[in-house]
């Protein structure tokens, strides 16, 4: 599964289908054990509705944008979710679209990443990989296994995996297997003594998650590994609601290509809405 950091545009669900569960199925240590696994965080207090834009750019003259939005029912589980980013340079073209949509046995995930460059005044698509991830949830709701069948520059594929949890049904760690060589092998989370996460290891990634004396998001940090370069993220909170949730951050990327480095800076503003508002 391909893991995004940021931002989107979506499908909006109605308030009929909002209020469907009732009584909850679900508690909230479960729904952010399976919040954690499709975005690598959790939810603070009664989310409704949760929308985010990113605006930046490269020293090499990139522009960088990007929109999320998030939506919940009144049993704080996640009914819809979609993401898009784009990076626009000179030559090249980034583009990643990410969905999430509740169903009857989990979560049905899709993603779209797509490179274009330029090549003698014509577009021509560099890198392309499309996924489908479905998530299965046992009796209690929580997520247990998925399976990503996937297309990667024409090649077809499938990324199956299975989550752990511990005895406060928190995620502490997940193992891949597959076609995806970058995505194979175990994911484990780390969690400070009274429960926040402050860290992530992968194969080819890793996370740390800072709080402030108050329990606030204060800081992300996050590096990534892959084929073509080694890329560093920095995540920096400046403004937060009463629930301690960040509304507006700044963001300092660096990326080291063979014979380049990329400095990317960018904003992230961010808009919530609660069930009690």
């Amino acid at each position: 599964m391909l893991k995004v950091i940021t931002l989107a545009a979506i499908s909006v669900l109605s308030i009929t289908q909002a209020n469907a569960i009732t009584p909850c199925s679900t508690n909230k240590q479960i729904n952010n054990f399976n919040h954690s696994i499709i975005f690598n965080n959790t939810v603070r207090g009664d989310v409704r509705e949760q929308e985010s834009v990113m605006t930046g750019t490269g020293d090499n003259g990139d522009q960088l944008s990007g929109q999320t939005k998030y939506q919940y029912n009144r049993c704080g589980e996640l009914i819809d979710f979609a993401s898009e980013y784009q990076s626009l340079g000179k030559n090249t073209e980034l583009k990643m679209i990410f969905t999430a949509a509740k169903t009857t046995d989990g979560w049905q995930v899709k993603y779209d990443v797509s490179v274009l460059g330029t090549k003698e005044g014509k577009n021509e698509v560099v890198y392309q990989k499309i996924g489908s991830p479905q998530y299965y949830t046992d009796k209690t709701g929580k997520i247990t296994h998925s399976e990503d069948n996937f297309i990667e520059n024409g090649k077809q594929g499938v990324t199956k995996m299975n989550f752990y949890s511990d005895s406060q049904d928190r995620l502490i760690s997940y193992t891949t297997r597959g076609d995806d060589k970058l995505m194979n092998g175990k994911h484990r989370y780390f969690y400070q003594p009274e429960g926040p996460l402050f860290s992530v290891i992968a194969p080819n990634t890793s996370a740390s998650y800072v709080y402030d004396q108050q329990g606030r998001d204060l800081q992300f940090i996050g590096l990534a590994v892959n084929d073509y370069s080694l890329r560093s993220t920095r995540v920096d909170c400046q403004k937060w609601d009463s629930d301690g949730s960040c509304l507006y951050a700044v963001s300092s990327e660096i990326e080291i290509y063979p014979y380049s480095v990329v400095k990317r800076d960018s904003v992230i503003k961010t808009n919530i809405n609660y069930w009690n508002d």
